[in-house]
């Protein structure tokens, strides 16, 4: 027996025959390495290490937490025995400073942590633009709980009746809904507030696009969903820009590019995420746009793994390695890592996806599929009635894109159809129909599909 103790007395002995397994990120990623390496190996030794001091939660759901609309319980993506369950020891609270791939260690702020397989599931982190002011009290970014906690104590603290959102994409729009619904007195510190409409903020996206969701809509998509924003009381300023955050060290406003000045007691910056790369660049690992994988999510050092949003996935509409950051995709490359980890390799391959956006604010759903705004090259339907949109966008025949505002119902089937590359050339017209379903499915592919 190899025996290992940390300087804190945590027992990570190493048997000969147990594989040692140590995860980096309490993500969902993590979680599928975790299920993935259990069907695979049930005895070997799993190490969690999770920089948040929480069990994993589904990040998608933290708007709806700073509006009062979930408890904490309804976060959590897992049950509170999983780890126990799946045999993990989870250092919570705990952050991975250093990887040394030829000692097999990892360096964490308070031990050394040795590893027969390794995978990294550190996601993405806010992107934070050169603002100058951005360090005041009073800013904040919104991409976790923590960020939920802390924006929740500064409304208890601090009087703030007007806010702006620094962007005008999917993580902007549920803050601004977040911040304009919000449902507990005690956040908004509003005493005298007699209904939860007054409990909620005045609020501004501010996007530096001419349209809202620029990644995911089109012209007329961003139209319809700018106009049901403002509807609801939002006040949205396109193709402009923040110059500077005004107050001494606390926020008391905006400055735009324009020139035009707007008061503000809190600024969200949400204009995106990007692949967290920085641990396995300093580890040597081969890093692009997000940490370079192949097909079983190995990295470019042997026995160490990488999946979800930090890596580079295989966009297979385009045929190119991007960062796609969707949580079913980093479920899936979690897994695949995990088994393969576990000595599954060749039983599992992440083969990539596409990018998939969804959204619901102030009750109007949307999903966008793939690539809705096209270079060329391409053929386009929409149609258009009401706040009720769908586009969709050929390519060889092929779907490459598709929008939907309001009837969302059949966007299941559309993803399955470009997943399997499905050539939809002679019932393109049906697809735009709100009760398409494999009755409008040319004969032999309706056969095919019955069959399984």
């Amino acid at each position: 027996m190899r025996q290992e103790l940390s300087k804190r007395g945590v027992d990570v002995r190493i048997t000969v025959n147990k594989m040692r397994y140590v995860i980096v990120g309490n993500s969902i990623a993590g979680i599928g390495g975790i299920e993935g390496i259990r069907s695979i190996d049930k005895d070997g030794e799993i190490i969690l290490i999770s920089e948040e001091p929480y069990r994993v939660y589904s990040r998608p759901l933290i708007s709806y937490l700073l509006a009062g609309k979930i408890t904490d319980e309804k976060m959590y993506y897992r049950e509170e025995d999983f780890y126990d369950k799946n045999g993990v020891k989870v250092l919570f609270g705990e952050k991975a400073k250093e990887i040394d791939p030829k000692s097999k260690e990892v360096v964490t702020e308070k031990d050394t942590i040795r590893y027969d397989k390794l995978l990294l599931t550190v996601g993405g982190k806010p992107f934070i633009p050169p603002i100058k002011g951005i360090q005041k009290r009073g800013v904040f970014t919104f991409a976790g709980w923590d960020d939920v906690k802390a924006i929740g104590d500064f409304l208890r603290e601090n009087d703030a009746k007007r806010s702006v959102i620094v962007g005008g994409g999917m993580i902007g729009i549920k803050s601004a809904e977040a911040l304009k619904n919000l449902r507990f007195l005690a956040y908004a510190n509003r005493r005298f507030a007699t209904t939860l409409r007054e409990c909620g903020l005045n609020v501004t996206i501010v996007e530096l696009m001419e349209r809202i969701l620029p990644m995911a809509l089109d012209e007329e998509g961003g139209n319809i969903y700018e106009e049901h924003l403002i509807e609801n009381g939002i006040d949205i300023i396109t193709g402009d820009g923040i110059e500077e955050i005004l107050g001494e060290d606390e926020v008391s406003g905006v400055k735009l590019k324009s020139g035009k000045r707007i008061e503000c007691r809190i600024v969200i910056v949400a204009i995106g995420v990007h692949p967290n790369i920085e641990l396995a660049e300093s580890a040597g690992l081969k890093v692009d746009r997000g940490i370079k994988v192949d097909r079983v999510m190995q990295t470019s050092k042997k026995d160490i793994y990488a999946a979800g949003d930090c890596v580079e996935s295989y966009n297979i509409l385009l045929e190119e390695e991007m960062p796609i950051p969707i949580l079913p995709l980093a479920y899936k490359g979690g897994f695949t890592a995990g088994v393969n980890m576990a000595g599954g390799k060749g039983r599992s391959e992440y083969h990539g996806g596409f990018p998939m956006n969804s959204i619901q604010a102030f009750d109007l759903p949307l999903i966008s599929l793939g690539m809705v705004n096209p270079d060329g090259g391409c053929e386009v339907l929409s149609a258009r009635d009401g706040k009720n949109y769908k586009r969709l966008v050929l390519k060889d025949g092929k779907i490459f894109g598709y929008l939907a505002i309001g009837n969302i119902d059949r966007a299941g089937i559309v993803a399955g159809m470009m997943k399997e590359g499905m050539n939809v050339e002679k019932f393109k017209e049906a697809i735009m129909e709100d009760d398409f379903g494999l009755i409008y499915l040319p004969k032999d592919i309706r056969d095919n599909k019955l069959r399984g």
